[in-house]
Formats: structure tokens, C-alpha cells, sequence
């Protein structure tokens, strides 16, 4: 008999933001992942690109029902910033205990690019694990 938790995995999430050149976000665009149901690994893989002279402001959050036992939230965000773009990205997570969480993000910025990306996990924890 297998002693092996179950975990089950949810279908793939994702999105697909682009700032067309020469475009002026007004207010943020907002995006948010919410793990519902327990025992279940979240894949997210996200693509956001600001085109040439363009300008950009996301705002992003992760979290989990209060009711959330047990899974994964792993989450691969590629960036591409081309020639002269402006874009902020302040990302807010807020997971229980029971969460594991892998969050990866690459970033390709053009000259004259501006990226700024702030992560912030709530609550804040450590890993005794080396």
C-alpha cells in the first residue's frame, strides 16, 4: 500500500499581458491566482511585455483560502522589456504554512528599459532547511 499523499494537479494557469508601443497604462492592470481547493499544485506561466516606449503598471497577487490544507503554487513569469519602456510590477503573496511555494521570474530589458519588480510574502517565513 502507498503511503504517499495525493496530491492533485490543477490544469495549467496563465496570462498574457502586453503593453503595445507606445501605449500608456492609466490605472494598473490587475492579476491575481487564488488556490481554492486543497491537496492540489497550482502551475502557473505568465509572459508580460512592454513594447518599445510604452508604460506599464501590474499590479499582482497570489494566495490561498483560509480553508487550504495542503499543495504547490510554482509560478514561471517570463519579462521582456524592449527599447525605452517603463515597467513596475509589485507582486503581493500571501500563503499559510501548508503551502509550497516556487515562484521563478526571467527578465530581458532592452536599452534604456526600466523594469521594477517588488516581491513581497505575507506572512514572512524562513527555511531552516540549508
Amino acid at each position: 500500500m502507498n503511503s504517499q499523499k495525493k496530491v492533485f494537479e490543477a490544469p495549467p494557469l496563465s496570462y498574457l499581458i502586453r503593453a503595445l508601443p507606445g501605449t500608456k497604462s492609466r490605472i494598473p492592470v490587475q492579476a491575481c491566482f487564488v488556490l481554492k481547493s486543497s491537496k492540489y499544485d497550482q502551475l502557473i506561466h505568465n509572459i508580460i511585455i512592454a513594447e518599445e516606449v510604452s508604460e506599464l503598471h501590474i499590479s499582482n497577487g497570489c494566495t490561498a483560502a483560509n480553508y487550504y490544507t495542503e499543495g504547490k503554487h510554482i509560478s514561471v513569469t517570463e519579462v521582456y522589456v524592449k527599447k525605452t519602456p517603463i515597467l513596475l510590477i509589485p507582486m503581493i503573496h500571501n500563503w499559510a504554512k501548508e503551502v509550497d511555494v516556487r515562484p521563478r521570474t526571467g527578465a530581458l530589458v532592452g536599452e534604456n528599459g526600466n523594469f521594477i519588480s517588488n516581491y513581497v510574502s505575507i506572512p514572512v517565513r524562513y527555511s531552516k532547511k540549508p
